[in-house]
């Protein structure tokens, strides 16, 4: 450098572990060592440049500080009570006390230059940082708005307000809320949960950076560079190559630079080598070596968003099939997604104008659409009106029918009415008319057989006794002289013979008589049948006439109780069988006191319509409710 007068940069790199960092540390001293001047305040460069190492790696590397007095100060707990400290779980390494390292952090501090009530601003703006990491969301009462989740978060949030030094209400106002500035105006928008969650970390990222470029740019003035020196010795401890379960952008940054870094190295030393050896004709063999441009090409290569997904679609399509290559098709996906974010966070720097170029054509589409929409509801206001207009007068029509119709649907339903009801009373009064007629026959019946069997008996004794007698008779007319005088006891038989002969015609007389009621009976079971089959034909005329009005009222579509309940009434008849009656006519026989006599009256009884409406056959109660 003191030579060729030029900076020079020194860059350490190599695997995660390497010893990349001992290696930078010995550097420093060594180079700290050959400047050989000294610092501020007694203190030397060369310890001021060993002890900024500490103090990076305690904020570079987001280690954590233990003490129990900034504890109490900052209002700290349990490292596992924060959220940022206890993503990845918070582990005790043997051998580690972070006491001691917090001391030494200190200690590092006060050497390199950072004074007391700095130190204590740094520690309470981490301390901010982990409160804010704390703070929780949760929806609110309007769309896509959000409130603090609970008392737990309210407290968090009021820490870190103190600890920053800034209005509560302020920081929470920016926290769940967004403005937008456009040249007109200021457009505050709510957030949503998330949306103030991603605000919550970007502002704890963006704090956290900040006092970390303070840091650095402290530790460099309190070094005390040369202003007036133009070159420098740049060391630079590079990141390993790494390669996780999940790389996100800034894994992909890390082994770009490592793959940039192989390449320059390849260029140097293999490429450029062996070309001069080639020029000079230099009797050499080729050295193999592992050549990464095409992997350099595939991502500095300039290409669309489209062609560079497709590009790494047919890239990778081919080995899709094979189980080997499953690794790299989910390589394929993580490369995507972060040349995804990668893309976004390029456009973040177009948002604003986006978003006020979005905010005019919103509002001057919503003006054309409000106008639009004004013309359309008039005409569709004007065309609903005559519409209306035009079918309110076809139901008047169809009212004014329905009315005229409805006068004569109503006469015909009270004659119907009248109608069903003097044809029920009449099948009542039948209906107990048999009934009677059933009891009376039975006792009647009864009677006759008792009758009848005893003059069976009483003829059945004269004739054993006529025997008798004639048998006495004929051995005493055997047994006798042939002069024979008549006796008073044979003409007392004789008597008896005539009396019982006389009985037994009257028998015959009556048995006779009884044949011709019967014969009477079947002449009158034969008039009632045929009244019966009459009354059944009026019911079928007055249930087809009700089918029929039933469907002029469904027609017309007038919604009356009574004309319903009638139709549902006459339907009910038609459904029950009235059509198919079956009357059981007798003629009801009455004992007189000149003997059978009977009144030529039939009644019929309709067992099947008592029982559709939950009444026996024999029970005497009307069809029809009380009232209808």
């Amino acid at each position: 450098m003191i030579n060729e007068g030029k900076s020079n940069s020194i860059l350490v790199s190599g695997e995660s572990g390497a010893g990349k960092t001992e290696t930078t540390k010995m550097l420093m001293r060594y180079l700290a060592y050959l400047g050989g001047r000294s610092g501020v305040e007694g203190r030397t460069v060369e310890q001021q440049v060993l002890e900024s190492n500490p103090v990076l790696e305690a904020f570079g590397n987001a280690k954590t500080l233990r003490n129990n007095n900034s504890r109490e100060k900052f209002k700290l707990g349990d490292p596992k009570s924060f959220h940022y400290l206890n993503q990845s779980k918070c582990y005790k390494l043997d051998g580690v006390d972070d006491t001691e390292e917090y001391l030494a952090t200190r200690r590092a501090m006060d050497i390199v230059g950072i004074s007391e009530e700095e130190q204590d601003a740094i520690f309470r703006v981490v301390a901010a940082i982990l409160h804010l990491g704390n703070v929780e969301f949760a929806k609110g009462k309007e769309i896509d708005s959000s409130v603090l989740k609970d008392d737990k978060s309210r407290f968090h949030l009021d820490a870190t307000a103190e600890l920053l030094r800034c209005d509560a209400k302020s920081l929470e106002d920016a926290l769940i809320k967004r403005a937008m500035v456009t040249p007109e105006e200021i457009i505050t928008k709510t957030l949503d949960p998330d949306s103030a969650t991603g605000s919550r970390d970007a502002l704890a990222k963006t704090i956290y950076s900040r006092l970390f470029d303070w840091l650095v740019d402290k530790i460099n003035n309190s070094i005390g560079q040369d202003p007036n020196s133009k070159t420098i010795i740049g060391v630079l401890d590079i990141y390993g190559f790494e390669s996780f379960k999940t790389n996100s952008f800034e894994q992909f940054c890390i082994n770009f630079t490592n793959e940039k870094l192989q390449q320059h190295f390849n260029q140097h030393v293999f490429k450029m080598e062996q070309e001069d050896y080639t020029k000079e004709e230099i009797n050499w063999s080729y050295i193999e070596f592992v050549d990464n441009k095409d992997v350099l090409e595939l991502i500095e290569k300039e290409m669309r968003r489209q062609a560079a997904a497709v590009k790494i679609q047919k890239s990778f399509r081919r080995h899709i099939a094979r189980e080997s290559y499953l690794r790299i098709r989910h390589s394929a996906i993580a490369v995507q997604t972060a040349l995804r974010g990668m893309v976004a966070r390029n456009e973040f720097r177009f948002r604003k104008q986006m978003k006020a170029a979005t905010i005019i054509q919103a509002r001057l589409r919503s003006h054309l659409a409000h106008s639009y929409y004004k013309k359309l509801q008039k005409a569709a206001l004007s065309t609903q009106c005559g519409w209306r207009s035009r079918v309110a007068r076809k139901e008047l029509r169809t009212l004014k029918m329905a009315a005229r119709d409805t006068g004569a649907l109503r006469e015909a339903k009270d004659k119907l009415e009248k109608r069903v009801e003097e044809l029920t009373w009449r099948l009542q009064l039948e209906k107990r008319q048999r009934t009677e007629l059933e009891e009376a026959k039975a006792q009647e019946s009864a009677k006759q057989q008792e009758a009848l069997q005893a003059m069976r008996l009483q003829v059945e004794e004269a004739n054993a006794a006529v025997i008798r007698e004639q048998e006495a008779a004929r051995k005493a007319i055997e047994e006798a002289p042939p002069v024979i005088k008549e006796t008073p006891v044979l003409v007392e038989d004789t008597e008896k013979i005539n009396s019982l002969t006389s009985e037994v015609e009257a028998l015959k007389a009556s048995l006779d008589s009884e044949r011709q009621a019967a014969e009477k009976l079947r002449k009158a079971f034969s008039e009632a049948e045929a009244r019966n089959s009459e009354l059944a034909t009026e019911l079928e005329n007055a249930t087809r006439k009700a089918d029929q009005l039933h469907e002029s009222m469904f027609l017309t579509g007038v919604a009356n109780e009574d004309i319903s309940y009638m139709a549902l009434l006459l339907g009910f008849l038609r459904r029950c069988g009235v059509a198919m009656l079956v009357f059981d006519a007798t003629t009801v026989v009455g004992m007189g006191e000149n003997g059978l006599q009977t009144n030529g009256d039939c009644r019929c009884s309709h067992g099947f319509i008592d029982y559709y409406f939950g009444r026996s056959p024999t029970t005497s109660s009307p069809l029809l409710p009380a009232g209808k």
